[in-house]
């Protein structure tokens, strides 16, 4: 919390390398790219982790809604460095795959 932005990604890449608590991984991913991006302004390698933690081996055992927070900042992350250019097949199929899911779902007023 201190300014110790590269300690933390330094530590943030020893978990995700170590394999350990599961659970926990779309966090780290997610923490990860916010201390590159917003922190040490290094969007484009912030980009790179959110289409590292989007792939399907990653995202097997995560909660919808930690999918879905990485997929936003992964496209938040393309807009702020391409703004419209078209994004690639396999990231705009990671991010919009919960934008898909989530527009079947049925609404309603309570």
């Amino acid at each position: 919390k201190k300014g110790m932005h590269e300690e933390a990604v330094h530590r943030l890449r020893l978990l995700l390398r170590s394999g350990l608590l599961l659970r926990k991984r779309a966090y780290w991913f997610e923490r990860l790219s916010i201390d590159l991006a917003e922190h040490l302004g290094r969007r484009e390698e912030a980009l790179e982790v959110c289409r590292e933690g989007l792939q399907p081996q990653e995202t097997a055992q995560w909660r919808r809604g930690d999918r879905f927070g990485l997929a936003r900042r992964a496209a938040r992350l393309w807009k702020a460095l391409h703004g419209s250019q078209e994004m690639p097949g396999d990231l705009r199929r990671a991010i919009f795959i919960d934008d898909a899911a989530f527009a079947g779902l049925p609404t309603r007023v309570v």
